[in-house]
């Protein structure tokens, strides 16, 4: 069985995962980030804390 690795938000195929499984051509998907998505949510991350004020960040 085969598994295609894919980024959760640009749905960008990663790799191709082999399971080791015998038994026919399936194929199934599953989800990550990439390095380019991981970079923009960080960023965005960071810039949304930089709104927070100082006394509202000890609560999270």
């Amino acid at each position: 069985m085969y598994v295609y690795v894919v980024c959760s938000w640009c749905n960008k195929v990663l790799r191709t995962k082999s399971l080791g499984r015998p038994g026919g051509i399936k194929t199934g998907v599953t989800h990550t980030i990439c390095n380019s998505c991981k970079e923009e949510v960080m960023r965005e991350y960071i810039m949304s804390l930089k709104q927070i004020r100082p006394e509202q960040r000890q609560s999270l």
